[in-house]
Parts: C-alpha cells; sequence; structure tokens
C-alpha cells in the first residue's frame, strides 16, 4: 500500500470523526483522490472505503513512514476540518492526537537516525584505521633491500616522516615508535662515528 494511498485513507477517517460528513469535505477528499494520480481501480477502492469505512484515521495515521506525509496529513486535516465552518470538540480532539503521534515518531525516528549516524562514523574511522595501516605496511616493505635498511638506519626520521604523514592512526604509531626511533638513530651515531 502507497503511502499516498494512506494519505488519503486517514483523510477520508477524518472526515468522520464530528460524526457526519459535509459536501464539501466529501469534495475536498474527491478531488484529492484524482489530484494523487491514483488508477481507476484505486480509485473505485478508495471510493468505497469512504462510503464504507474500514479503519480508523489512528491506525492509518501511524502507518505512514514519512515526516512529510505526516505533516501533509495534518496540513490537510486542518484545512480540512475548517471546510464545513464548523471546529467542533472532536476534531480538535482528533487533530491534537495526530500532532501526538507525529510528535512521537518524529522522536523515534530521530533516535534512530543518531544511532545510524554513530554507525556510519564508527565505519569511517575503522576503515580510516585499515587505511593507515595499509600505508604503513606499504611504507615498511617498499624497500625491503639492505641499502634501504642501512640508509633508514641513518636516517630514521625519513621512517618516522612517512609514517607520521600516512593518516591518523599512522600518526599515533609514529609518536609510539619515537623512542624507539631516536635509540636507533643513537644507536647509529655511536656505531658509525
Amino acid at each position: 500500500m502507497s503511502q499516498k494511498y494512506l494519505i488519503i485513507q486517514t483523510l477520508m477517517y477524518l472526515t468522520r470523526v464530528d460524526g457526519k460528513v459535509h459536501k464539501l469535505e466529501k469534495k475536498f477528499i474527491q478531488d484529492r483522490i484524482k489530484s494523487f494520480g491514483f488508477s481507476d481501480e484505486e480509485q473505485i477502492k478508495l471510493i468505497n472505503e469512504f462510503n464504507n469505512p474500514t479503519s480508523n484515521y489512528l491506525e492509518t495515521f501511524r502507518k505512514l513512514k514519512k515526516y512529510s506525509d505526516r505533516q501533509s496529513v495534518l496540513n490537510f486535516a486542518r484545512h480540512l476540518f475548517q471546510l464545513d465552518g464548523n471546529l467542533d470538540s472532536a476534531e480538535k480532539k482528533a487533530f491534537k492526537e495526530l500532532q501526538a503521534i507525529e510528535a512521537q515518531l518524529s522522536k523515534e525516528i530521530l533516535q534512530s537516525s543518531k544511532l545510524s549516524a554513530k554507525a556510519i562514523v564508527k565505519e569511517e574511522d575503522n576503515l580510516q584505521f585499515h587505511k593507515d595501516v595499509e600505508d604503513f605496511v606499504e611504507v615498511i616493505t617498499k624497500h625491503r633491500n639492505l641499502l634501504f635498511w642501512h640508509y633508514a638506519s641513518h636516517f630514521p626520521f625519513i621512517i618516522f616522516y612517512n609514517l607520521y604523514n600516512s593518516g591518523k592512526y599512522g600518526r599515533i604509531l609514529a609518536m609510539f615508535l619515537l623512542p624507539f626511533f631516536v635509540i636507533m638513530f643513537v644507536a647509529s651515531l655511536i656505531l658509525f662515528l
């Protein structure tokens, strides 16, 4: 069942809240059915549903998944309740119920959106860590020959520099290995002097 269909169903049920369906309310519903672009079969089904309701506005409103669809129902309902020129207490109550459901659903969606955002950030962080590890391995394994290691033993800051510039986790690892690089540099000075 499409969201547009649920919007129309909710509005149809709302026309009966005050116990009577005014001709302007009926015309409003028929105009919405035509403007939403339903197939002939769907239009017939909706009109039959309008004449013989099988549910209520609260059930169908809760089925609306999108915030924008629920807001459309609230806007249409505001207009629908004013059509007969008499906003009675049942219509006010119905509108407040819809607003309360909307507030609850929006709060739940906001919570799930925050959790999704945190999961995305964590995933990005993990991807960055793996990329930094790959960069580190590439720096270390790029030059496997002895000449590189001899050169690196004289100039450990080159490895430190490459590691430090390989990303967030590379920087952390470089800072962790800094004492090793210093010791290696001092040892190479002592050995070759």
